[in-house]
This record gives structure tokens, C-alpha cells and sequence, in this order.
């Protein structure tokens, strides 16, 4: 069992301003350390990568592990017009090929299945993707046209209120195993902590409140399992509840029954703690060729949550900024595992969609 002081160091380990809370994906001309995997497709070309913006200037490519800084005429080039980094020969950077994205059925590092290929399995692996994947420093003109985050005054004003006069904030935590933490780096380098933990970080940083956060979430539950939990959140007597929940829902495909757990949620806490606020958090989407999870749902379920928000009810859409992000990107840059957890990119979007709720989206709001 790890105790309380060696999970201190390894959260201490990781630069609080690595993660860039306060730059958001969607704010600035600068990207900060944006994933990128590098793929050799079918023509048998060279490897290459896809930025979202359009670079001007590469400031730095890295391993995902921080440990090993690429050079620019050695490893890559930059293609600014197509977006993309181009390994050169003997580039130290690893790569994937595309058939190693379909493994056979019962080969190591494979899941069933591709969606209406019952015979090909995807690449699948806890441990594994960070290792083909760098991460990216550039500056760019591009303007940002998907989602942003709105700060939440009107629909959270008792979480806003507590935040401001410098109260303190319970915050609990109900979810699957995204929320948990799976495939951020916590334990290994970068030592990133998962999102939950980088904004109570965030918040405690931004105000004099003391902040707390209890991270109730379970790996491979559904909503259903969070109705069964509605008094074991209430018991914690939250000022403001996280309700993420989605990724293992939309197999089921009812958006209309999921719309009706989380509702139970809500009420079942507000009937114990009638001042408790809720963020609803959207899931950032799965691989869209892997067949459990249904691509098309995830916008349906995104509605369903959009549907219960008013009056201490608020939306941080995952779901909205993964679409924004997969119309320029591969889903190979985003995820953690191959089909449905994010990396430490991810995790630091999830993180900085809440604070931009609570906090706003860009260094300036902290004076508002």
C-alpha cells in the first residue's frame, strides 16, 4: 500500500505550472504541450504527426515522459502547411505503423473489436501509448472556433460565493474510472496527478479558500452505479458535487435513461443537502472506430446533461471539445490507453475546462 507521504512527493514531483491551468487549449497563440503520435500509414512514407493549429514557431518536442528533448533537422521536421511533424531517417522519436493499429484477435496489446470488423481487434494497452507519443510546444495565429468553457457565476453562486470570501470548498467526487485518475502519469514521469487533483490545485491556487477534494469515483460503473451511491456523497456534506459519468454508458445506447440517473443523482443529494451544486462533466469521447462505444452517442449524451443544467447545475463539456479536437487531430494523440481513457494532454483539458468554470480561461479572470 502506497502511503499518504510517498503520494506527496510524486504529486510534489510535478511542476504545478507544467500543466498551464491558466493558459487553456483555447486561450493565446501558444500550444502547450500538445500530444502528438507519429504514424507511418499504408504508402510506406515517412512518419508524421498532426498538430491542431498551424505552427510558427516549434518551441519544443519531447518524450511524454519529459525525459528526452528532440532537435529539429536531427529527429523532425515541421510541415507548417499541413500541420504535421515529419520524422527524418534514424529520428530517435518512435512511431506506429498503421497495421499495428488492427491486431489479430488474441495477439498481445489487442481489444475486440473494430467497429463492423468483428474480425479486427484495436490496439489497446494501460501502460503502453505514452511511449509512441511526444509532446509539443508551438506558437501559432490560428484563432480557436470550438468550445469554450463560459465561467459558471450564475449557475454556481453558492460555489462562487464560498470561492471569493474565502470559505472553504468540499468538493466530491462521483465517476468511472477516467475520474479515478486511469493513464495519467501520476506514478511514473511525468508524475502528472490526474484532473481531479490538478484543480483542487488549481482552485487553492487561485483562492485564499481551503479546498478540498474526495474522489468517490469507481472504475467500470455506469450511472446506475452512481444512484447506488447517492448517500455515501451526501455523507461527505459537499458544497459542490462532480458528476462524470458516460464513457461505459453509451454502449447502452439511452441517453434518456442516462438523463434520468444523473437526474436521481441531483435530487437524491439535494434531499440530503439541499445547498450542494453539481458540475455535470460530458465525457471526452472514445476511439470512434472501437465498437463498444458507439461514436454517435456521445453528442446524444452530451444533450441529455446540457438538458439538467438552471439553477446550481453546470456543464463542463468534454464531449464538445473532443469533437472540436478529433476534426483536426488522430485519436492516437489524445488517449492514454487506445480506445476510451485520456493521456496527461487530456486529463490537463479536463482540468482546465472546470477551472475555467470556477476560475475563468485566461490569468486575467483570477483578478475578477
Amino acid at each position: 500500500m502506497m502511503t499518504a507521504g510517498i503520494r506527496t512527493r510524486r504529486i510534489n514531483r510535478y511542476p504545478f505550472e507544467q500543466a498551464h491551468l491558466f493558459s487553456p487549449w483555447w486561450h493565446g497563440s501558444t500550444a502547450h504541450g500538445e500530444a502528438v503520435a507519429l504514424l507511418q500509414t499504408g504508402d510506406g512514407g515517412f512518419a508524421d504527426g498532426t498538430l491542431y493549429f498551424t505552427p510558427e514557431r516549434v518551441l519544443r518536442v519531447q518524450s511524454s515522459d519529459g525525459r528526452t528533448a528532440f532537435e529539429p533537422g536531427r529527429d523532425y521536421d515541421v510541415d507548417a502547411a499541413r500541420r504535421r511533424l515529419v520524422l527524418l531517417p534514424g529520428s530517435r522519436i518512435p512511431f506506429l505503423q498503421e497495421n499495428q493499429l488492427y491486431p489479430a484477435a488474441g495477439r498481445p496489446r489487442s481489444i475486440p473489436h473494430r467497429v463492423h470488423a468483428p474480425d479486427q481487434n484495436l490496439l489497446y494497452s494501460e501502460r503502453w501509448f505514452p511511449g509512441v507519443q511526444v509532446v509539443v510546444d508551438y506558437t501559432h495565429a490560428d484563432p480557436w472556433s470550438g468550445y469554450v468553457p463560459a465561467r459558471a457565476t450564475a449557475s454556481l453562486p453558492r460555489t462562487m460565493e464560498r470561492l471569493t470570501h474565502a470559505r472553504s470548498l468540499k468538493i466530491a467526487v462521483t465517476g468511472d474510472s477516467i475520474t479515478v485518475g486511469a493513464n495519467a502519469s501520476k506514478t511514473i514521469p511525468p508524475y502528472m496527478p490526474a484532473y481531479v487533483e490538478l484543480v483542487r490545485r488549481g482552485l487553492a491556487r487561485s483562492f485564499a479558500s481551503r479546498v478540498s477534494a474526495l474522489n468517490l469515483a469507481r472504475p467500470r460503473v455506469t450511472a446506475e452505479q452512481g444512484v447506488r451511491r447517492i448517500s455515501a456523497l451526501a455523507a461527505v456534506k459537499p458544497d459542490l458535487v462532480l458528476v462524470a459519468f458516460g464513457m461505459n454508458d453509451t454502449h447502452q445506447r439511452d441517453p434518456d435513461g442516462f438523463r434520468r440517473r444523473i437526474a436521481t443523482i441531483i435530487d437524491g443529494v439535494r434531499s440530503l443537502r439541499p445547498e450542494t451544486e453539481f458540475i455535470l462533466v460530458a465525457t471526452s469521447r472514445a476511439n470512434p472506430e472501437w465498437h463498444w462505444s458507439p461514436a454517435e452517442e456521445f453528442p446524444r449524451y452530451a444533450a441529455a446533461l446540457r438538458s439538467l443544467t438552471g439553477p446550481g447545475v453546470a456543464l463542463a463539456d468534454l464531449t464538445a471539445l473532443w469533437t472540436d479536437l478529433l476534426a483536426r487531430k488522430r485519436y492516437l494523440d489524445l488517449t492514454g490507453n487506445g480506445i476510451n481513457h485520456p493521456n496527461d494532454f487530456g486529463h490537463r483539458l479536463y482540468a482546465q475546462t472546470l477551472l475555467a468554470l470556477l476560475v475563468g480561461s485566461s490569468p486575467s479572470a483570477l483578478l475578477a
